[in-house]
């Protein structure tokens, strides 16, 4: 399958696309109750003298999510930010409650996480590419992710043990839905542009 043949895959949105004067425009909103476009919110990917941009529209702003410099590998990340941002992973709530009961032990706080995602998702006081940490910082705790070009992705500074935890497990199992789903797509794609698409879909 062709990265762009994923598009099609997105029937559950309403997707517009549009060529204006040599440059291509694909907008993909979710849709209303009605089966109208939803205006408010939705990803954009554009062409521009070769270059490819993908944004993020929320009502009448616009924010850049990235860029990539092949249309192929461009469409296939439209494909995986619109997966990350409407497609929620939520988890389990069960799993979070006894998160946010802990205080103080982070072995417990393994414990529990240890039997919902795999170890190579995240990681407690030892900092590791490719995955969610948890640092000890001034007696609160940061929480990041960390690309394999060591570029740190902070998700939230100084907060308790237990809030800390939650967000490990929120975005260790999202790490988990990313590889899912690039599973049947990704083995060619540059580690890189693999760490733009994944930092897009956990919405970072």
């Amino acid at each position: 399958m062709k990265y762009n043949d994923l598009i099609n895959e997105l029937d559950k949105y309403n997707i517009k696309k549009d060529q204006i004067g040599g440059n291509t425009f694909i907008y993909v909103y979710p849709k209303n109750s009605d089966g109208s476009a939803n205006l408010d919110v939705g990803i954009i990917l554009e062409s521009s003298d070769g270059k490819w941009c993908l944004y993020e529209i929320e009502r009448d702003k616009k924010f850049e999510l990235n860029k990539f410099p092949k249309k192929e590998i461009a469409h296939f990340a439209l494909y995986i930010a619109v997966k990350g941002k409407f497609e929620k992973v939520k988890g389990d709530a069960h799993v979070k409650s006894e998160l946010r009961e802990l205080e103080k032990d982070l072995v417990d706080g393994k414990a529990i996480l240890q039997k919902r995602i795999k170890e190579n998702y995240f990681s407690l006081l030892k900092v590791n590419e490719g995955t969610i940490n948890l640092i000890e910082n001034n007696q609160s705790f940061d929480v990041f992710y960390l690309t394999h070009q060591k570029e740190k992705i902070m998700i939230r500074e100084g907060i308790p043990m237990s809030s800390a935890l939650v967000l490990l497990y929120n975005f260790g199992i999202k790490l988990e839905g990313f590889d899912k789903l690039i599973k049947p797509h990704g083995e060619n794609i540059e580690l890189k542009e693999l760490e733009k698409m994944k930092i897009l879909y956990i919405g970072k």
